[in-house]
């Protein structure tokens, strides 16, 4: 819906335009979902706001540091060896 609408309105009203429209009806949706969920569970007691012991649970802790690596694995890369680049005077070839 909104890659046809925005086409639409890009051609229209401009670009600039077609993004606010597009942002309204965002915050319609978002307004009209806040007004109308409802809790699925009870509030929880309050307690340790970090709790340690979900650890014990191996499956979950080997998925848990698993998923900390890929990410790490994806997004470090990008974001350091530009500038790892760029102190060491490469920027001509890049």
């Amino acid at each position: 819906m909104f890659p046809s609408m925005l086409n639409k309105l890009i051609y229209t009203v401009g670009f600039g335009w077609a993004i606010r429209i597009a942002g309204f009806i965002v915050v319609a949706c978002l307004i009209f979902a806040t007004l109308v969920i409802d809790a699925r569970l009870p509030p929880r007691k309050s307690g340790r706001f970090l709790d340690f012991a979900v650890f014990k649970d191996l499956p979950f802790t080997v998925y848990t540091f698993g998923a900390a690596f890929v990410w790490l694995g994806l997004y470090l890369p990008i974001f350091v060896s530009f500038p790892l680049c760029n102190s060491f005077s490469f920027r001509d070839q890049m």
